[in-house]
């Protein structure tokens, strides 16, 4: 990381009065102040680099292999270094959610827009008239250096076996194939299609690069890379949105459209972290394969502090650092998703498996060909009704019953499956709950935040009608006593 650069957490609410006009009068040249961000995935010279390093490990000899060097040169990539990426304050949120007029200033129920993540400011490129510099917030300096909380090596280590079952040296030598395979098709087709789409052919046909006669590739290397190709190809189109290049953003979502039309290949990149409208995270849905890929987005330790400010009459929920506030990757974040237990609990219970990777930093689950709840319920406002309101309620119910806590109650987070029930797949926002938050004004709180889910339908009357629901079965004892009682049997015949 260069010296010229100080790094931060930083928070910027993005409904004042100085900065929401500045954001939606984009302009195709840059404004406000360059600024480094730490981007979804590594750079491509950060991955052109690993590469080489890996291959050098493979180039010693393999006779005397040494695991702890090659698990610790695979885990060199996983450092905020890697991802850094330069930008400017007004492309901090992306063009199309600009278009919502609500999008910056509606105050759902405290959620309110604000930025938030790791920066880092040069002290010569501050522009002094950028109003988002002037409602800047510090929530912790770093200094030259992000303070970093990333993959346990030796949790790593020991779920190889299970993550890797081709073995290491075969993940490494993948990764050096997949990357002289773009160095290849970069130089013969500078199309930025086709090596997605030649990575997407390998995993189907079951080739994974062996035409060559070479070992087959290892799948989970392929899915990074075909993630990654996915990525390159939606920033390049959220750049030429930008830069009003009509031309580059209809070829892009052409493509896109007829890869999805197709074969139902998706990729979902969340934007930067904005407290109420996106929390970063990539996901890549392959019906083909029968998967769905996720990677969380880098974020710093933190939980939201609900009500924490007043700003013109009005509560705003802030973001407020936990632990050291430390910036936790995407291998960092599936480390603790193992360690804590809390993630492969809850799949127990509700059915619903995903498979965590700490080598790689995602996790995949089984792909499900059905609306989620939102899609449902907008389709006919007459299916919210007391029994689906009660299925949501059922899953805060068992997450109490397990001592967590769930920040993120949304109805495109429920998904029906073919049997016709209905599965929660996203949990990402779970924490595990303190002592001293299990008392009975703490499950009340809880409880009530269910009633959030009510703003996600983005529908102002069956909000009211969320909230409705809510009341009465807050109000109805035998209804709300029998739920309990159906989470505690749920949770014990899963033998938890």
């Amino acid at each position: 990381m260069s010296d010229q650069y100080q790094y931060m957490i930083a928070a910027i609410p993005l409904n004042r009065p100085a900065v929401t006009p500045f954001l939606t009068n984009f302009s195709p040249n840059p404004r406000g102040t360059s600024l480094q961000i730490v981007g979804q995935l590594p750079t491509a010279a950060a991955q052109t680099a690993w590469a080489a390093r890996l291959a050098a490990c493979l180039d010693q000899d393999s006779a005397s292999g040494d695991e702890n060097r090659d698990l610790i040169t695979w885990l060199s990539i996983d450092t905020p270094a890697a991802h850094l990426r330069q930008t400017y304050t007004d492309r901090l949120v992306p063009v199309e959610a600009l278009a919502n007029p609500e999008y910056l200033t509606l105050n759902a129920g405290g959620w309110t827009c604000i930025f938030f993540g790791v920066i880092g400011l040069s002290p010569d490129k501050v522009d002094k008239d950028d109003p988002l510099m002037a409602e800047l917030r510090v929530l912790r300096p770093f200094g030259p250096t992000i303070h970093t909380f990333g993959a346990d090596f030796e949790l790593v280590k020991s779920r190889l076996l299970r993550e890797a079952p081709d073995g290491l040296t075969a993940m490494m030598d993948g990764v050096v194939r997949v990357e002289a395979l773009k160095q290849r098709i970069n130089q013969k087709d500078p199309s930025r299609y086709a090596l997605a789409e030649t990575l997407y052919e390998e995993l189907i046909s079951g080739r994974r690069l062996s035409s060559t006669g070479e070992q087959p590739v290892p799948q989970e290397v392929l899915f990074d890379a075909l993630m990654g190709a996915l990525v390159k190809i939606e920033e390049a189109r959220r750049v030429a949105l930008f830069q009003d290049d009509r031309r580059t953003v209809d070829q892009i979502e052409a493509w896109q459209a007829a890869r999805q039309a197709e074969t139902g290949l998706t990729l979902i990149l969340k934007a930067e972290y904005v407290v109420g409208r996106s929390r970063r995270s990539t996901v890549m849905i392959a019906p083909e394969l029968g998967l769905v890929v996720k990677q969380p987005g880098p974020e710093p330790f933190h939980e939201i502090d609900l009500e924490a400010e007043l700003y013109q009459g009005e509560a705003e929920n802030w973001p407020v650092l936990t632990h050291d506030g430390a910036l936790v990757t995407s291998r960092g974040r599936m480390c603790l998703t193992v360690e804590e237990n809390l993630l492969p609990r809850l799949s127990k219970v509700f059915g619903h498996g995903p498979v965590y990777n700490t080598l790689m930093g995602w996790q995949i689950e089984p792909f499900i060909d059905g609306p989620t709840l939102r899609e449902y319920i907008l389709a006919d406002p007459a299916r919210l009704t007391d029994d689906i309101y009660e299925m949501v309620m059922l899953n805060q119910l068992v997450c109490e019953e397990l001592g967590i806590e769930n920040g993120d109650w949304h109805s495109a987070n429920f998904m029906v499956r073919p049997a016709g029930d209905w599965v929660h797949i996203d949990w990402g926002a779970a924490r595990p709950l303190a002592a001293h938050e299990l008392t009975p004004n703490g499950r009340e709180q809880r409880f009530n935040q269910v009633r959030n889910i009510s703003f996600s339908f983005h529908d102002k009357a069956l909000a009211k009608r969320t909230v409705a629901l809510h009341k009465a079965l807050v109000a109805d004892e035998t209804r709300l006593s029998d739920l309990k009682t159906r989470a505690k049997e749920l949770v014990a015949s899963r033998g938890l």
